[in-house]
């Protein structure tokens, strides 16, 4: 048998023919979502933007109120001890009737304390508190510092309650005495004062 005569032969119909010329071979992927890729890209985008922003928010806010420190440094905060001779932290004076003059006073005690290895600035206030009916212009006062007069006057006349800033150094203690007494207020006229240190 001849080798040509190996060869299979089989019939086609002619309407499965196709010619494959000039014809592309192109594959089509369906596309998924509203848009397919672009979505997805400017998802990205967005993503990328809003990490950007979110570390320049970052570093701008742990800086913020720094007072021109470099940025990762840590500033203590102090406190300062403050001992009263009241847990109410003051007084109450019912009555002025034995308190008329800078010789016959009430008084009030209280130390304050520096442990730090700084020294430290602090406020001394006087707050009024609820039962207080005598009028704060009639009330006199007088602060002494560690047995010495640093401050006096209407109690009427301070700001915002302060009556007192001084510094304290480093390892120390400041005792103080406040005293109060009037002339002229009512014999039933109440005063009742709360004492606070501020660093």
């Amino acid at each position: 048998m001849k080798k040509n005569d190996e060869i299979f032969k089989e019939e086609v119909p002619e309407e499965e023919l196709h010619s494959k010329i000039d014809v592309d071979d192109h594959i089509y992927v369906k596309r998924y979502g509203l848009f397919g890729g672009r979505v997805i890209i400017v998802l990205a985008i967005i993503l990328a933007l809003t990490a950007l922003l979110s570390a320049i928010y970052g570093i701008f806010s742990l800086d913020k109120n720094s007072e021109g420190r470099d940025i990762g440094v840590i500033t203590s905060k102090y406190q300062l001890v403050v001992i009263h001779t009241d847990d109410s932290y003051g007084g109450t004076i019912k009555s002025f009737s034995s308190y008329k003059n800078n010789d016959n006073y009430y008084s009030y005690n209280f130390s304050v304390s520096n442990k730090n290895d700084v020294d430290l600035k602090y406020d001394v206030s006087v707050n009024k508190e609820n039962g207080t009916t005598a009028d704060l212009s009639l009330i006199n006062y007088d602060l002494l510092k560690n047995n010495s007069i640093v401050k006096s006057g209407k109690l009427s006349n301070i700001n915002k309650n302060k009556i007192y800033g001084t510094d304290i150094l480093k390892n120390t203690s400041d005792k103080y005495e406040i005293r109060f007494w009037s002339s002229n207020a009512d014999i039933n006229a109440s005063f009742v004062f709360k004492i606070e240190v501020l660093v």
